[in-house]
């Protein structure tokens, strides 16, 4: 991963947090996250902001249909 120290690190997350208090896309989010880091591959930050999101510290109002993986009971 391109952050090497807890500062950048930190930076990197607020940076994150405060584009994203407002409701935005996520793809938008990694393009204005690339610009910051343009010598950092976009899988790599696309990775960083995709972790964020499966641990909820970023969120989406996107939620799958209450009918998705379950059976059809007949």
């Amino acid at each position: 991963m391109w952050i090497h120290s807890e500062t950048t690190r930190l930076s990197t997350e607020k940076q994150v947090f405060q584009l994203a208090n407002q409701p935005i896309y996520f793809h938008e989010l990694l393009d204005k996250i690339q610009k910051s880091y343009p010598d950092v591959p976009k899988d790599t930050i696309f990775d960083f902001l995709w972790n964020l999101f499966r641990q909820e510290f970023l969120i989406s109002e996107l939620r799958p249909p209450s009918s998705a993986g379950t059976a059809k009971l007949d």
